[in-house]
C-alpha cells in the first residue's frame, strides 16, 4: 500500500503507512489522547515529547487495523473530507465501526457520514450479517 499523507507536517506515521497530525489524534479520540497525552505512560507519548525540533517523525504501528477503513476515519479526523468515499460495501462500514470502536472515535461518524452510509449498507443485502449489524448498532447506540 502506497505512504498516504495525512499532514506534511505531522510529526506521528501510522506504519500502516500513513503520516498523520498527532493532536488531531488526541482531540478526536480518548485512545489516542491517553497515549499521546502530556503525562501519558506510553513510549508513543515519551517518544513524541522527547521529540527533536526536525527530526523524523515517530512511528506506531497499526496492523492488525483494516488499512483503507483506517484511511477513512483518518481522513475525517483531518477534515479531508473531499476525500472521504460517499458510499461504501457493507464490509467497509463494518471495517469502520471496529477501528471507531476500538480507538473510541464513535463521534467521527457520529455525523452525516454514518446517516448515509447505513442506508447504503442494508440496501446491500447479505454483506453484513445479523450479528455485524448488531455490532454497529451497539457502538452508535
Amino acid at each position: 500500500m502506497p505512504t498516504v499523507q495525512f499532514d506534511p507536517d505531522g510529526f506521528v506515521i501510522l506504519v500502516i503507512p500513513s503520516k498523520v497530525n498527532s493532536h488531531s489524534l488526541f482531540l478526536a479520540s480518548s485512545v489516542f489522547h491517553a497515549m499521546f497525552g502530556a503525562n501519558a505512560p506510553f513510549k508513543e507519548g515519551n517518544s513524541l515529547r522527547n521529540r527533536d525540533a526536525g527530526s523524523l517523525p515517530i512511528e506506531i504501528k497499526l496492523g492488525d487495523d483494516d488499512p483503507k477503513a483506517l484511511a477513512i476515519l483518518l481522513r475525517l479526523v483531518h477534515f479531508q473530507l473531499n476525500l472521504v468515499p460517499r458510499t461504501l460495501s457493507g464490509d467497509q462500514l463494518y471495517q469502520l465501526v471496529i477501528i471507531c470502536d476500538k480507538y473510541d472515535l464513535r463521534q467521527i461518524l457520529g455525523w452525516p457520514c454514518l446517516d448515509q452510509w447505513i442506508p447504503m449498507g442494508t440496501q446491500v443485502g447479505g454483506e453484513i450479517a445479523g450479528d455485524q449489524w448488531l455490532f454497529v448498532a451497539y457502538v452508535f447506540g
